[in-house]
């Protein structure tokens, strides 16, 4: 059952929520009768009345007064607890973001996904909003309004899950938004992907895994001596920065012969310098402020498409049963002259399987393509039940070398939504994230069945 909620100049005083008579009747409620509406984490009061307006479906009014304000039509999944009277609405999720300086979320170019979650979200009964770390406790929040094409600003319930899409590292780390996450999780809201990975950490985790550990890179904390020892046993590797991402912070160094070769990523653009000496790299990496902050990863010699840098994306969620799904796959292409297969440096997306079969025989590009899947599953896995963040989704970036051999390049805990092959229909990582949140709202409702109590919850 779905009820339509918004809010009304032509209600006074409390929320008033209108049913048909069989309604009422089904779930033995009076005339005038005052239930409860647990919306979210949010508890408010409401008047029943047995009248179903003209448009003919159930609606909960909220005055234009009261603490809760709806910006647009919202339409939720209902359910009844006649024991308690008390009527649950949801699932109610909620994207935590950036910030600009008039307190507007910044959406950038993940519009067209926040678009499609409040479009499949409402469509299949649930609340769904934009909100900031400044935002969140005064339950203030963005509503998407087809009709305007905009977000508008309204009052929130708590969300029953929040999504940290906080882009800004700086602002991830900071002191405040930890403590805010960490308040948020104390009052049972779902918080996933409480921060970044960072690329240390990650090789950590995995590197404690037996079936893993045959798929890494060998890969070290950055020191000068590690540096040097490395060279004279792999003589090409990359220099990474623990938090960079799209390509930014990326070295390349190679030695031959007394020549060392550092190439760098820079605003899109291939940078090469050759030194004579390892005295002279060091000295060049260290106005490049490379330090322990860095890894030093051995360059495992990938497969390209036309000469260009080659690897596989593939998106995995966290789903209903708390177990791990691969919801898509894609082949990401550089950009000419790139050593990154970055989209946003201006690569393209492919099917990996098309991909892998012009280099392998069709079997033998599914045999590669089916245990590129397994591993990038055992890698969510393995850091889901081993890291101290929560996670809800990972974009795990793998590259496969000449003998069919995968790599695990890179997990990422804020996967760019540009990784996506369009098609028109809602991307899966859309669908997924909606049936995960609906999943946690009827635990946390046959929780209050059985006990009564409105904290108890998954």
């Amino acid at each position: 059952m779905f009820i339509t909620c918004s809010t009304s100049n032509s209600i006074t005083g409390q929320p008033v929520l209108f049913v048909s008579e069989n309604t009422a009747q089904d779930w033995r409620w009076a005339a005038h009768q005052e239930i409860f509406v647990v919306m979210g984490l949010s508890r408010y009061k409401a008047k029943v009345v047995p009248e179903v307006p003209e448009h003919g479906r159930n609606e909960l009014l909220f005055p234009e007064n009261h603490s809760l304000q709806l910006r647009g039509l919202q339409r939720l999944t209902a359910h009844f607890s006649p024991k308690e009277k008390t009527l649950f609405l949801g699932p109610v999720i909620a994207v935590l973001t950036d910030t600009d300086s008039p307190g507007r979320p910044s959406i950038g170019q993940l519009g067209p996904y926040y678009e499609e979650l409040y479009q499949y979200t409402i469509r299949h009964g649930g609340l769904f909003f934009l909100t900031g770390a400044s935002l969140i406790d005064q339950q203030r929040g963005f509503y998407w309004n087809e009709e305007k094409g905009e977000w508008l600003e309204g009052s929130i319930p708590l969300p029953d899950i929040l999504y940290n899409r906080i882009h800004s590292r700086k602002s991830d780390r900071s002191e405040s938004v930890r403590q805010l996450i960490t308040r948020l999780e104390a009052q049972d809201i779902f918080v996933f992907n409480t921060s970044y990975l960072t690329k240390d950490s990650v090789n950590e985790l995995l590197s404690g895994e037996d079936y893993i550990l045959e798929y890494l890179p060998h890969t070290e904390t950055f020191t000068l001596s590690s540096l040097r020892r490395l060279l004279g046993k792999h003589n090409d590797l990359f220099i990474k920065h623990i938090a960079g991402s799209q390509g930014k912070k990326l070295l390349r160094l190679a030695y031959l012969e007394n020549d060392y070769r550092l190439i760098q990523n820079i605003g899109g653009e291939t940078l090469q310098k050759s030194f004579s000496s390892f005295k002279e790299t060091a000295e060049e990496l260290s106005k490049l402020k490379v330090s322990s902050h860095f890894i030093i990863q051995e360059t495992i010699e990938l497969l390209t498409s036309e000469d260009r840098a080659l690897d596989f994306r593939f998106l995995c969620h966290l789903v209903d049963n708390r177990k791990w799904k691969l919801v898509s796959s894609v082949a990401r292409i550089s950009g000419q002259d790139q050593f990154v297969s970055n989209i946003a440096q201006g690569g393209d997306l492919a099917k990996p399987l098309k991909v892998l079969s012009t280099i392998f025989s069709r079997s033998e590009a599914v045999r590669i393509y089916r245990l590129m899947e397994e591993l990038s599953l055992a890698v969510c896995i393995r850091l889901a039940e081993n890291s101290t963040l929560t996670l809800g989704e990972l974009g795990v970036d793998l590259g496969v070398d000449k003998s069919g051999k995968p790599w695990v390049i890179e997990v990422n805990s804020k996967p760019s939504k540009q990784t996506y092959v369009e098609t028109g229909a809602i991307r899966p990582s859309v669908k997924t994230l909606y049936h995960l949140s609906k999943s946690i709202w009827e635990e946390r409702r046959a929780s209050y069945d059985q006990t009564g109590n409105f904290d108890a919850g998954a």
